[in-house]
């Protein structure tokens, strides 16, 4: 059986323009079998407290607590860790959670709260956020089919979703879209590249410095070769990258905007590292929606 063909996905690290892969590409592209190492992540010390919620947990590091070369400072990379983790990790709105609907809807399977419209779409409410979800299917041949189900291999996928998130320490207003492409729909691990752009506008209050700020984000994301498993809808490899501009609003302090670069990988084990701009590292657990800083 010839086997369908696995688009890329465009680095934003590497171009300022997000190329999506369309359905009429695929055949045109070559195979792109990505797998990234995983980090090997030595046993964490949590300290008893939340820093912030969806919870950043502190821990104990041998190593003082690095800095940026440029002007981010450390609680500033604390709350873009705390909303990269609430867009990643967060079962209201993450793309964990979109992944792994979006894997079952192209296998033929109707997730719990979605429905199957007239027009082929599948929308759905949950946890305040709405979904809408197009997609296209294929088998193994690259042929269309009428419907997604236990013929298809392929899939791409025009995903839109919205809504507003409100935690204790954190609440944030999201709108996202992308272009994902699904395949080895029916094996236990299915494939997942793409690209999106997104934005937020939070609030993020820190404990530790007991300052409130109001930040608007604007995401530009890769989707490489992301491996998610159908029966725990978990990511188990793969990367996602972003590209990340925040404006800061904070009563009687100047506005600041700066940008930095967010780097995931999925480890296998129910987490995933969090880089950013190369220096500062974050764990992610996956099944427990917390994000835990390393150093």
């Amino acid at each position: 059986m010839h086997r369908a063909r696995w688009p890329t996905a465009v680095a934003p690290h590497a171009s300022s323009v997000t190329r999506v892969v369309t359905r009429q590409q695929i055949d045109f592209l070559r195979v792109v079998r990505r797998l990234l190492n995983s980090f090997d992540m030595r046993p964490l010390t949590l300290a008893s407290y939340s820093l912030l919620s969806l919870p950043l947990v502190a821990c104990m590091s041998n190593s003082a607590s690095g800095t940026s070369s440029s002007d981010i400072t450390a609680s500033e990379y604390d709350d873009v860790a705390q909303n990269v983790s609430t867009s990643t990790v967060s079962p209201s709105g993450g793309d964990v959670t979109a992944m792994g609907n979006v894997a079952l809807l192209a296998s033929g399977t109707l997730p719990l709260g979605f429905t199957l419209g007239a027009d082929g779409k599948v929308t759905g409410s949950f946890l305040g956020i709405t979904y809408d979800f197009s997609l296209t299917c294929s088998d193994g041949h690259g042929t269309n089919l009428p419907a997604c189900g236990s013929a298809t291999e392929i899939a791409d996928v025009a995903v839109d979703w919205g809504g507003t998130v409100k935690l204790p320490n954190f609440s944030t207003m999201m709108d996202r879209h992308g272009q994902w492409s699904l395949m080895d729909l029916q094996d236990p691990s299915v494939k997942l590249a793409g690209n999106g752009t997104f934005s937020y506008d939070s609030s993020i209050s820190n404990p530790n410095t007991a300052v409130t700020a109001a930040y608007h984000f604007d995401y530009e994301a890769a989707y490489m070769s992301v491996f998610i498993d159908k029966n725990t809808k978990l990511a188990t490899a793969g990367e996602i990258q972003y590209d990340i501009t925040a404006t800061k609003t904070v009563t009687d302090q100047a506005v600041r905007t700066f940008s930095l670069s967010a780097d995931i990988n999925f480890n296998g084990d129910s987490t995933a590292t969090l880089i950013l701009d190369g220096i500062h590292h974050y764990k992610l657990d996956l099944e427990n929606h917390v994000v835990i800083k390393v150093d």
